[in-house]
């Protein structure tokens, strides 16, 4: 989704507002974080806190169902925008979409599905929803195959010729509308993470174990340090656990390094802190927080041990927290004791014709570079093998760099001190000594 710069400005501003820090790139480029943004709120005193299908989700996942998703996510997302609705605080624009919403949920809640489709029809691409309805309905029969069945999708699939009614019924199946008068059943149900399934997530490398809600996590690793990421959609709330090798603390306390952390990984949002103490457990040194601004609560903890730092947090942008999912997260993390490998770790690269063996757990990791050759971009391969020991504060490190054939590396004293001044940047990673070696080409 390509905005404009008077709306750039304008999402910039409204981001901020809302979540009290500046949006990165990735962000700006979300065609539903910039939907969401830019389209001014309707909500009602008696919505749910979140969309119909992440709520269901919540109360699925509450329930221990067998939950499985009839497409994939990418398909879910418009790649292009074109179909996006994106307006600035317009009265007139605001309007005329709330307007058409409004429209569309009359439409849907008396039944009248041909009017969905000929209010819908004209901003749809006919193919692409043909593809994903064909999608769709392989999956639900998959699913009708094993037994009973939840489906849910929205509404622009349901209607018309291409439609999941009118597919399923070409398959064979007899379907017909449940009417019910409005009752006071949906109450009794609720999201509750106490009865839904919990997963320990361990990290051998970074010596942790967690305790998280089953589903997807999301991972991200970078040399000498790694975040995993949960989050909740039907609450919208952001589990997070990151862990760094520090090393030497150069003088530093525990408190003090726990405090510098905090600042650091704040210095955008400045929240106001409710709550502060210092903890110890199992010889670790830790710190926990509460901050909250604007209805958004974090609960944060920072821990120290085996040279180590590790952070965790549990946000949400609709306040309050849930207390039971945010404790037993915190609680459920524990700090695993040094555990010195019997056997030196080998990994081997078979296309560079290479073997490396380090004295702990080798952290892999791919990256992509780029060099300007005259009028030509050159792209190669970057494959990093990382190791810490953590008791001795050592960091071993092998990069190798794959480039295209026909290309060769002609100056490997400037990419030693290339590589030497981009890990001083990362202050957290002791690099006493950088030595060139030979590579075979």
């Amino acid at each position: 989704m390509a905005l404009t710069e008077v709306q750039k400005k304008e999402f910039v501003k409204r981001y901020q507002k809302e979540y009290g820090v500046m949006p990165d790139s990735q962000q700006m480029a979300s065609p539903l974080i910039v939907k969401y943004l830019m389209n001014p709120s309707n909500d009602k005193p008696d919505d749910i806190t979140a969309v119909l299908d992440a709520y269901l989700y919540g109360l699925a996942k509450s329930q221990r169902k067998y939950i499985v998703g009839l497409e994939p996510i990418e398909n879910q997302l418009d790649v292009d925008g074109s179909n996006e609705l994106v307006h600035l605080a317009n009265k007139s624009d605001s309007t005329k979409y709330y307007k058409y919403l409004e429209d569309m949920m009359q439409l849907y809640s008396s039944g009248d599905l041909a009017g969905v489709w000929n209010a819908i029809s004209p901003h749809i691409d006919l193919e692409e929803m043909q593809r994903r309805n064909n999608t769709m309905l392989k999956n639900i029969i998959l699913q009708l195959d094993k037994g009973t069945l939840c489906a849910v999708v929205g509404a622009a699939h349901l209607a018309g010729d291409l439609g999941l009614i009118h597919l399923l019924q070409n398959e064979g199946y007899k379907l017909r509308p449940v009417k019910t008068k409005k009752t006071d059943l949906a109450s009794k149900y609720k999201i509750d993470f106490s009865t839904m399934e919990w997963m320990p997530q361990k990290d051998s490398i970074f010596g942790y174990t967690v305790q998280l809600p089953k589903s997807y996590i999301y991972r991200i690793n970078t040399l000498g340090a790694t975040n995993i990421i949960y989050g909740d959609l039907s609450t919208e709330t952001e589990l997070m656990v990151s862990a760094q090798f520090v090393g030497d603390l150069n003088g530093l306390t525990a408190k003090e390094i726990l405090k510098q952390e905090y600042e650091r990984k704040t210095a955008k949002s400045k929240f106001p802190i409710v709550s502060q103490q210092f903890l110890e457990k199992d010889g670790a040194q830790g710190m926990q927080l509460m901050t909250a601004n604007n209805g958004m609560e974090v609960k944060w903890e920072f821990w120290l041990k085996n040279n180590t730092l590790y952070s965790l947090s549990a946000f949400t942008s609709k306040s309050p927290l849930d207390r039971y999912l945010s404790d037993r997260f915190l609680n459920g993390f524990t700090i695993l004791p040094l555990d010195r490998p019997a056997e030196i770790d080998e990994s081997v690269n078979d296309i560079g014709a290479f073997a490396i063996k380090m004295p702990t757990q080798i952290q892999y990791l791919y990256q992509t570079g780029s060099e300007q050759l005259g009028d030509k971009q050159l792209q190669y391969g970057i494959h990093n093998y990382f190791s810490m020991d953590r008791d001795r504060k050592i960091n071993y490190m092998v990069q190798y760099h794959d480039y295209p054939i026909g290309y060769i590396m002609t100056d490997r004293s400037l990419m030693l001190k290339t590589l030497k001044n981009s890990l001083k940047k990362i202050q957290r990673l002791p690099l006493p000594l950088l030595s060139q070696g030979r590579r075979r080409i």
